[in-house]
């Protein structure tokens, strides 16, 4: 049976106030370091950030512009960077205070540690106050004095009607959109802009052909700098969902894909009732049945004796009537077996 050792800690006046307190290394209980080591002095409580109110974006001094969410990671990892003086203490904890959206303020509280007097880490919490200065970044300076000043457009186009684009345009962030004739132009304040939603076209519709061009706007002849316009043009598809596609009877042929005893939905044409040339131009051609029965009359390898009668003359204008039954019969006759139990073919 084992037996537990209870150890007991003897206790020991406080050097400051002198309560019992447990022993340490600086003989000192700890609400008497909490106010005679400020681990915190020194360390911003107040810091001043940039922030723009039309791209929520934050400089990140010289020029960056930092785009964080409110309460967000991006802008937990902003803050803490702009604190000064922090490789004073080692940082073990920071989280947001809640504050009101429109007082322009942001509320940390960091935990630091450090260590004191004969290595005895002491930590310490402290909030810190960001207060916000609504200043626009270049670009939307840029876009709200002329808003035709863009860097990169994309002329999407479909030559048919513009049933795709309902599924595209609320996935944008375009600083302007233009309806054009069979189309939509987008204008983006950058080049990245405009290749990943030329990207994204490519992911949600079947893009038939795309070009890119760029033209120089200024050259900046000591610094070396360019300014171009760039120029995506996009061709969607002009067929949509559930269209009636109408193709030349020579590459309608899919017996490569279709096996026996498969079944193949189609539109019955013939029956239709619609008001559109290209349709009525289909129409005029031969049935599918008429088609099927010349093509199999061609493929059929074996023939059945007919008795040779005479047709009378009231009879001489159901030939092709009576023509049509007999190729009939012989489809029954090759599909049956029972038909075929007592005819030799």
């Amino acid at each position: 049976m084992l037996m537990a050792n209870n150890q007991t800690y003897g206790l020991m006046p406080c050097c400051r106030c002198g309560i019992p307190m447990a022993p340490n290394d600086a003989n000192t209980c700890l609400k008497c370091l909490y106010y005679e080591y400020d681990i915190t002095q020194g360390l911003q409580r107040h810091v001043t950030i940039i922030h723009c109110p039309e791209c929520d974006t934050y400089l990140q001094p010289p020029t960056t512009w930092i785009k964080a969410q409110s309460e967000s990671n991006e802008l937990l990892t902003f803050c803490v960077k702009r604190l000064k003086n922090m490789n004073r203490v080692r940082l073990v904890h920071a989280e947001f205070i809640w504050t009101e959206p429109h007082s322009k303020r942001i509320k940390l509280k960091l935990k630091v540690e450090k260590e004191i007097l004969n290595g005895v880490l002491f930590q310490r919490s402290y909030v810190v106050e960001f207060v916000q200065h609504e200043h626009m970044c270049e670009s939307c300076m840029r876009i709200q004095a002329n808003p035709d000043q863009w860097v990169a457009a994309v002329q999407l186009r479909q030559h048919t009607y513009p049933l795709s684009f309902r599924y595209i345009s609320p996935a944008l962030a375009a600083i302007k959109i233009k309806q054009v004739d069979k189309g939509i132009d987008f204008f983006f304040s950058n080049r990245s802009q405009g290749v990943k939603f030329v990207e994204f076209i490519a992911k949600v519709a079947p893009v038939i052909r795309s070009r890119h061009d760029k033209q120089l706007i200024s050259h900046d002849t000591k610094s070396n700098n360019y300014n171009y316009k760039y120029t995506f043009s996009v061709e969607i598809s002009p067929i949509c969902r559930e269209d009636l596609i109408c193709l030349p009877s020579k590459v309608t042929h899919i017996g490569h894909l279709l096996k026996p005893g498969d079944k193949a939905l189609g539109y019955d044409l013939y029956g239709a009732n619609c008001n559109d040339i290209e349709l009525d131009n289909y129409k005029n051609l031969k049935s599918y049945e008429e088609k099927g029965l010349r093509k199999r009359g061609k493929a059929r390898l074996w023939k059945l004796k007919a008795l040779n009668m005479e047709i009378e003359n009231d009879k001489r204008g159901e030939e092709e009537k009576m023509k049509s039954e007999y190729e009939q019969f012989l489809d029954d006759l090759e599909e049956n077996p029972d038909m075929r139990y007592s005819t030799d073919i």
